[in-house]
């Protein structure tokens, strides 16, 4: 008999806190890389930089709760707070 397959999720194998490229962020995004580097530049994303490098770094598990923060489709946001009705 063949062995069964496990699936596993990504966050299974490296864990929540690890940090992605630029190339990675990117993809991620589904965006050019030059533009996550703008977004970085400007505040939009949040990155860390080693001492002495050039290289942004990022935090995957910040990259997914800010695209979760601005979601469009209504999935992942609190529910609307009572208000009356006119």
């Amino acid at each position: 008999m063949a062995p069964l397959a496990i699936e596993r999720s990504y966050s299974d194998v490296v864990g929540d806190d690890y940090y992605l490229t630029l190339p990675q962020v990117a993809e991620l995004l589904h965006v050019s890389a030059r533009t996550a580097f703008n977004m970085t530049r400007d505040g939009r994303l949040p990155a860390r930089r080693l001492p002495g490098t050039r290289k942004y770094l990022y935090v995957r598990h910040e990259i997914i709760e800010l695209v979760d923060q601005h979601r469009t489709d209504g999935r992942g946001l609190a529910a609307p707070a009572d208000t009356p009705t006119a």
